[in-house]
């Protein structure tokens, strides 16, 4: 009868009238007053509650919406074991031990998270180191002129299968879809092997973040609900069989899973989880990684041999890619909304923004093709990839938090400049403006100057002037700054495709 019930007036069972205040058994063998265990289960905080002013009985008429925070499990005052069992604090039990599964589920996220970045760090530094190899493939070994895209159905990256989340990225296997040069795929395999590893890493970490303790307990519970409220039932009255439950008479399947959403309370945790969202943003880190190395391939063969890059699968390759990449940062701006993360929201946008500039320049890696038609559709793609361009910038300068927004504009307004260039490049236009008779002549006189009267003008493919100094014979070969088509040549031979500037030698003394 000495055993502490009561926590808050500090009596003991043989004190407490339990007309007045019933006493609850404890699953330890300790026992409380119901209005002390109230207060240590903080039940105004999870019921809508009132009170009668005459006896100061409380009385619980209705749920609310769960918080969302992490809670701890409340423990007997006596002997510090949780306590549970009690149906009258079953919500706020259940809400304490899903706080505690998910801090372990979350631990193991974060482990597995450090160990796949770690193993990615170590792949990319592997990837430089041998990129040389490549490199060296990529100028022995010419691959087959790929003007047109290989078929839609063999196309697989950047698809994401009807049973599958995350869309598909195996850039391993590139020879027989994109018509790569076996060699080249040998060798490309063999570098970029740890960095698809990575990539298998952080799918991993991203699949069981949908196995999350929350996650199970929403999906149960609006399964639960989504069968209460679809049941049919019989109306003796008009001898019919009704759903009454049903959110509206005509609802869909899609309407009752929302109103079972509602209902539940729970967070859809998940799909907007961290490790769902930092598993993401690692995936498209490692396909930009890869795409930056494609890019590299393509500028080599490029300037090797003028077009051998661009028009080869490899282009093919990258396009795909960087359509993998945006599928991605949807997918991440998607989930950063639904769990309220502004700040990778953000940086989903400007990985959108980089995406489509990517996009644009690689559109304006290929020569503006001759037929109008062609130069039609050219120049309404342009037009949309600067539309694209500019409404994630706009999204950006609306949500962006104000905590990093400053250096968020910096970077989009930095984006936006090298956007504008590409287009014009994508368009068919020169970066800057012609110049006129005087300015020609200046710009000569300047250049004569500078090599002390020698060299020689010349075009390059496009039709973009250029010095060669001394004799003014091509001894070696390098990329126009403008378009970036070859120029030059080698052993005093003009490469076939540039021309002798005739407009620039006759101007030459003026």
């Amino acid at each position: 009868m000495s055993m502490l019930v009561d926590v808050i007036m500090g009596q003991t069972l043989g004190e407490i009238d339990i007309s007045e205040d019933l006493i609850l058994a404890l699953s330890c063998g300790h026992a409380l007053t119901m209005t002390s265990l109230d207060g240590m289960m903080e039940m105004n905080d999870y019921y809508e509650n009132e009170t009668d002013l005459r006896t100061g009985v409380v009385t619980y008429t209705g749920k609310k919406p769960l918080a969302g925070i992490e809670i701890g499990q409340v423990a007997c005052h006596l002997c510090r074991k949780p306590i549970s069992g009690l149906y009258r604090y079953g919500r706020r039990v259940k809400v304490a031990q899903l706080t505690e599964r998910s801090k372990k589920f979350h631990l193991k996220q974060a482990k597995a998270m450090n160990n796949a970045q770690q193993a990615f760090d170590v792949a990319r530094a592997r990837v430089e180191e041998n990129e040389a190899k490549l490199h060296l493939t990529l100028t022995k070994y010419t691959p087959e002129p790929r003007s047109e895209p290989p078929e839609a159905s063999l196309r697989q990256i950047g698809k994401t299968p009807g049973d599958q989340l995350l869309p598909m990225s195996n850039f391993m296997n590139i020879s027989q879809v994109y018509q790569i040069p076996t060699e080249q795929e040998d060798i490309w395999k063999n570098i970029m092997d740890p960095v698809q590893l990575s990539m298998k890493k952080f799918t991993d970490i991203n699949k069981e973040a949908l196995k999350s303790p929350s996650k199970k307990l929403f999906d149960a519970a609006v399964s639960h609900l989504y069968r209460i409220k679809a049941a049919p039932t019989f109306d003796v009255t008009s001898d019919e069989v009704t759903q009454p439950l049903l959110p509206t008479p005509s609802a869909t399947a899609s309407d009752i899973v929302n109103a079972c959403i509602l209902e539940c309370g729970l967070p859809r945790d998940g799909h907007s989880g961290s490790s769902f969202v930092d598993s993401l943003q690692e995936r498209i880190n490692v396909l930009i990684f890869v795409v930056s190395k494609v890019t590299s391939a393509i500028s080599r063969m490029d300037a090797s041999n003028a077009g051998s890059g661009t028009n080869s699968g490899w282009y093919w390759l990258s396009e795909d890619l960087i359509s993998c990449c945006m599928v991605h940062a949807e997918m991440l701006l998607e989930a950063s909304l639904k769990g309220k993360r502004e700040r990778t929201a953000a940086f989903a946008h400007m990985i959108r923004m980089d995406l489509i500039l990517k996009t644009t320049q690689l559109v304006g890696s290929k020569p503006m093709p001759s037929e109008e038609e062609a130069q039609a559709q050219r120049l309404a793609r342009a037009d949309e990839l600067m539309g694209q361009f500019m409404m994630e910038h706009q999204a950006i300068k609306d949500d962006c938090p104000i905590g990093i927004k400053p250096e968020s504009l910096e970077k989009a307004l930095a984006l936006e400049k090298k956007m504008k260039t590409a287009i014009r490049i994508a368009r068919g236009l020169s970066l800057y403006e012609p110049l006129s008779q005087e300015e020609k002549v200046e710009l000569i006189r300047a250049v004569e100057q500078h090599l002390h009267g020698s060299g020689r003008w010349y075009l390059c493919p496009n039709g973009h002037p250029y010095v060669i100094g001394e004799c003014g014979m091509a001894m070696e070969g390098s990329i126009c700054p403008e378009c970036g088509a070859r120029v030059g040549g080698g052993d005093h031979t003009l490469l076939s495709t540039n021309t002798v500037n005739n407009e620039f030698e006759a101007l030459r003394g003026r």
